[in-house]
């Protein structure tokens, strides 16, 4: 009899987002090994996104939906409702099945809903692991007040939440070397906990497009951002950067869904002389959208980038264009771009320094633009393909799955 084990996730199919694609990729590897069942609550990322009916009886696995409260807006306590009341829901699925379960995987919501499923499992003895994305509390003290003494206090109170999370879980999973050395050092976790898993995108999608589709050319030239449209992207100073630059001839498109895609569309009406433009991004369309643009943008906030990698980096590279990112000079995400020659590195939430590299990347000439764009398709083939990120990953899990469940 298969071993039953679970993947508690916070989105998953159909939801655009790519640790959905990333919990189904999952799913569908240990399902060949496993009895698996997956938890997701309802469908609400990103915000705004209009979810398609939708229908995953045919997969290898159990979805199960839970009854639970969402909040796709960014809102402290809307969020922190959220993660309790989708933790409380997977433990009241979890209490009945806690002799029967080889192991669970618990990628629920940050802080508080994570920390009560890891001590459910420590409990009862069942091995998990922790994958983290983004660092708790320290993503949080973006949206407090930039007062010394608040967020002093609101870490003080956070932070032992993400440590007794992570302390109880069998393995740690992080997506870059530098996330794993700060959780080391910070949450006083043994380095050797931690696997180190890229964020990957199925190559197959973006190569099957591009052989079976034409080149796309006839359009303006065109700097593009895809992905979540939120407030911690950055997109704001994009556009005002976009607008110092100047460039008789480019265009700006922001294709995706978010939180702050309404306020950046009454930013961009002020200049109406910019080709400005706002796509939606249909399910699976990635590969062509991006198709249509020359070079894409990747901003992320001061301090933001360096401990992790943004999942759109490999779909960027994947799609054969080179990158223009405003993030911090000591990031993974720049040491990427700049040792895979992949294209341009400016310092974040500088609308000079972004203006001048839109204008370098605006005026590079085409075969070099191409090129970079190859450069980084092989470094993302080498770094975060699916091929391989995936059986890292299974493996792992199938390490501490037979590692903690031995007769």
């Amino acid at each position: 009899m298969k071993k039953k084990i679970i993947i508690i996730t916070g989105v998953f199919l159909p939801e655009p987002i790519v640790s959905a694609r990333l919990m189904a990729d999952l799913a569908d590897e240990l399902s060949k090994k496993y009895n698996v069942t997956v938890l997701r609550p309802h469908p609400s990322r990103p915000m705004g996104f209009n979810v398609p009916k939708y229908d995953l009886s045919d997969k290898p696995y159990n979805v199960v939906e839970l009854d639970s409260y969402v909040c796709a807006k960014s809102s402290l306590i809307g969020r922190f409702r959220e993660s309790i009341s989708y933790g409380d829901a997977c433990l009241k699925y979890m209490e009945p099945l806690k002799s029967k379960l080889a192991f669970v995987y618990n990628g629920g919501w940050h802080l508080l809903g994570r920390k009560s499923i890891a001590e459910f499992c420590k409990k009862n003895h069942i091995p998990n692991i922790t994958p983290v994305q983004d660092i708790y509390p320290e993503s949080l003290l973006s949206k407090l007040p930039k007062i010394s003494f608040v967020q002093w206090i609101a870490k003080k109170l956070l932070m032992p939440f993400d440590m007794k999370t992570l302390h109880a879980a069998s393995k740690v999973h992080t997506i870059s070397n530098g996330m794993r050395a700060y959780l080391a050092e910070t949450r006083g976790v043994n380095i050797d906990r931690f696997v180190v898993v890229r964020n990957w995108q199925d190559e197959r999608e973006f190569t099957i497009y591009q052989e079976t589709h034409p080149i796309v050319e006839d359009h303006p030239f065109t700097f593009m951002y895809m992905g979540n449209v939120g407030a911690l992207a950055g997109l704001d100073v994009v556009i005002d950067a976009f607008v110092k630059a100047s460039l008789n001839g480019a265009r700006l498109v922001i294709a995706g869904s978010g939180s702050a895609k309404e306020s950046l569309m009454f930013q961009a009406k002020k200049y109406p002389s910019c080709d400005i433009q706002f796509w939606e991004v249909p399910f699976g369309e990635v590969p062509a959208t991006q198709a249509k643009a020359d070079v894409m943008v990747l901003p992320v906030k001061k301090g933001f980038a360096k401990s992790s990698i943004p999942s759109k980096l490999p779909a960027y590279m994947f799609s054969h264009k080179p990158v223009l990112a405003s993030v911090d000079n000591d990031s993974d995400t720049a040491k990427c771009i700049i040792d895979g020659n992949a294209g341009w590195v400016c310092e974040p939430e500088d609308i000079d320094a972004i203006a001048i590299t839109l204008q370098k990347a605006f005026l590079t000439d085409k075969t070099q633009i191409v090129e970079m764009g190859e450069n980084g398709y092989q470094y993302g083939i080498r770094d975060f393909s699916r091929t391989i990120n995936l059986e890292i990953l299974a493996n792992a899990c199938t390490e501490v799955i037979e590692k903690q469940n031995k007769p």
